[in-house]
């Protein structure tokens, strides 16, 4: 999904994608770009594919997100409720100083959630 912003008064593609790696044998869902009600379900389907290929524990790297808005704050809170039902460790990886983590703060989340501020802190949080 390509969704256009406004910067310097030109207008800039951002294109938003999201795909899962595997790493330490853990799916690491990496999503870039904008995450709204548009390309939210995108995000969505991808967790949801994570979540039930394994048992283990999944990571959310939010690392490379420009844009993130309740749309997105919604499939953190699902995947996150999903994965504790099942007894299962969820992380997300976000830039502590980044838009991403400031949205999570304003919900009232940034406690509730596993926040990492890189993967391989992630990784290492979920392997222990």
């Amino acid at each position: 999904m390509v969704r256009q912003a406004h910067r310097n008064g030109r207008c800039v593609l951002e294109p938003a994608s999201v795909h899962t790696e595997n790493e330490d044998e853990s799916p690491v869902v990496v999503a870039s770009g904008e995450i709204d009600m548009a390309t939210a379900p995108m995000l969505a389907r991808e967790l949801t594919a994570a979540i039930e290929a394994g048992d283990g524990a999944v990571v959310l790297d939010l690392g490379d997100v420009t844009f993130f808005d309740s749309s997105g704050l919604r499939v953190a809170i699902v995947a996150h409720r999903d994965m504790g039902e099942k007894g299962r460790r969820f992380a997300v990886v976000c830039d502590p100083d980044g838009h991403v983590r400031r949205t999570f703060t304003l919900a009232g989340l940034a406690d509730v959630l596993d926040l990492h501020p890189t993967r391989a802190a992630a990784l290492a949080e979920v392997a222990g």
